[in-house]
């Protein structure tokens, strides 16, 4: 009997880095956050999901604006990567970043 939550299931038979992101967009918070080591293995060489799920979780721990907001660098990074992502998973390609990698896994 397989005890994982499906959406880990989809995770890991995911056809493609394409199919994993499109995982990733849809998964809960709560989960992400309880399973992050899952998704970061999941990703291990697809980069840009990674740096997405460590900037997400990172998100969740952040502390907060007197307003409820994120601090702003880390909000705006993690919108950026998150339509880029989700046009990569609708068949776009990544585009190529300036600078050094943001993540060496």
């Amino acid at each position: 009997m397989n005890t994982r939550l499906p959406i880990i299931d989809q995770l890991i038979n995911a056809d493609g880095d394409r199919a994993r992101i499109d995982v990733l967009m849809q998964c809960p918070d709560a989960v992400l956050l309880k399973h992050q080591n899952t998704f970061l293995q999941a990703f291990r060489l697809f980069e840009p999901g990674a740096y997405f799920v460590l900037l997400r979780t990172n998100a969740m721990r952040a502390v907060r604006s007197s307003t409820g907001a994120l601090p702003e660098g880390l909000a705006a990074e993690l919108e950026a990567l998150r339509v880029e992502l989700v046009a990569f998973a609708a068949g776009a390609e990544i585009r190529a970043r300036d600078g050094p990698a943001p993540l060496d896994l």
